[in-house]
């Protein structure tokens, strides 16, 4: 069993996937977007860029989100914009 040890580029990398995803504006391209910038934040936790880049893809995903689910959506998506403030005000 190995496991694969993922470096700071690799957030980078992903963090342009999901942007490339929230380009395309469907419910698969927005879910992968979420997918990919989920990853980003967790390899690059002080990425700025990648916490707001998360909480577009939240926003934007909401357009597909079921009613019932739409609130915790919500919440993800004004958690990283706090989180992406928090690390950079000007973002």
């Amino acid at each position: 069993w190995r496991t694969t040890r993922r470096t700071p580029g690799e957030a980078d990398l992903l963090l342009e996937k999901g942007i490339e995803a929230l380009h395309q504006a469907t419910a698969e391209e927005m879910a992968q977007a979420v997918i990919y910038l989920r990853e980003a934040v967790a390899l690059a936790p002080d990425n700025a860029a990648a916490w707001g880049a998360l909480a577009l893809a939240y926003r934007k995903s909401l357009a597909y989100t079921p009613p019932e689910q739409q609130a915790g959506v919500r919440a993800s998506a004004l958690g990283a914009a706090r989180r992406s403030l928090e690390l950079d005000p000007d973002s």
